[in-house]
């Protein structure tokens, strides 16, 4: 888990550099890892600031072209008939996590709350319960990711490799650590 902090548009430029530039190292580094995320958020956020900043345009372009992006819930939604009433991420947890989720701030709601109160106050206290928040999203969806490939294995559903990415397989070591992004 690696945290970018911005508390103003300068900064906010440079944390989305660092963020983009963090991911594109990594994929350097391991060509065949994806980037896991839960919904359209943080693709659609990544594209907005790049638009807004006009800056790393060729380098999201290529996530995006190459497919770095893997949706979660897209997959969920389309794969799984669930007996929540929702398909959040929270809702999804109660089928491979331990616990529930505790602490001040629980959900993206409190979370903007949350950081009002730090704009207020200047409390670091309230950034690191963010911090935590979002930690804990980022190994959800590591766990969510970890659960789809349990229900495949269980079920013998087996991944369809192309020649050519049979011999990639061979070529490139495999990503130790799956990317999970957070907002």
């Amino acid at each position: 888990f690696k945290s970018f902090w911005a508390h103003s548009y300068e900064e906010e430029k440079s944390a989305f550099q660092k963020v983009v530039d963090f991911l594109i190292k990594r994929r350097e580094r391991y060509p065949r890892s994806h980037i896991y995320h839960y919904n359209h958020y943080e693709v659609t956020v990544l594209k907005r600031l790049m638009c807004i900043y006009g800056s790393r345009e060729n380098e999201v372009d290529h996530l995006l072209r190459t497919q770095a992006f893997i949706d979660l819930f897209k997959i969920l939604r389309n794969s799984l008939i669930i007996s929540e009433p929702r398909y959040t991420l929270k809702n999804v947890e109660v089928f491979f996590s331990e616990k529930k989720r505790e602490g001040r701030v629980t959900s993206s709601g409190d979370s903007i709350v949350e950081y009002e109160k730090y704009l207020q106050t200047d409390d670091k206290t309230i950034l690191e319960e963010i911090e935590i928040y979002n930690k804990v999203d980022c190994i959800s969806t590591m766990k969510l990711r970890n659960w789809f490939i349990s229900i495949k294995e269980e079920h013998g559903i087996k991944t369809i490799i192309s020649p050519a990415e049979e011999e990639k397989k061979e070529e490139i070591p495999e990503d130790p650590l799956a990317l999970v992004i957070r907002e």
